[in-house]
């Protein structure tokens, strides 16, 4: 499996960054970042939309872990791959420490196979860049509608 994992300093409480992504909805996601098109919560259900550089991503997921305040981990599909979404939130003086992590493939044995192809057809090293490029605007502009 890839990864691909950014680490912001958000100047508001872990608390608040925590129940802002809980209550997050289409509008609130739109209004965060210019390139997110769409969010929706289904219960522990999650789907979003967004552009990152000129890919279309979407994301039809599952909440498979949370310890509030501290932690949300998602696992889904990105494209035909497993993906997996990873939020951790450590208090720090300054505010939150959060760190973000994006898995995509498989692990395990099928992990080889899917680390070759998704390397050779999305050109991961430059992906990598926009995609950390992407996650340290969008999460540093939280503090700015953080209410």
């Amino acid at each position: 499996m890839l990864t691909i994992q950014t680490e912001i300093l958000i100047k508001k409480p872990p608390a608040a960054v925590y129940k802002w992504v809980l209550e997050l909805d289409s509008e609130k996601y739109r209004g965060w970042h210019p390139a997110h098109k769409a969010f929706r919560w289904e219960g522990t259900r999650v789907y979003l939309n967004e552009e990152v550089g000129r890919q279309k991503l979407e994301i039809k997921g599952i909440l498979i872990s949370q310890i509030p305040d501290k932690e949300l981990r998602f696992k889904g599909r990105i494209s035909i791959m497993p993906g997996y979404l990873s939020m951790r939130l450590e208090m720090v003086p300054e505010g939150t420490k959060f760190i973000y992590e994006i898995g995509v493939g498989f692990r395990g044995p099928l992990g080889f196979i899917s680390d070759f192809l998704i390397r050779r057809f999305y050109r991961w090293d430059s992906m990598q860049k926009i995609y950390k490029k992407h996650m340290q605007e969008e999460w540093k502009a939280l503090e700015t509608v953080l209410r």
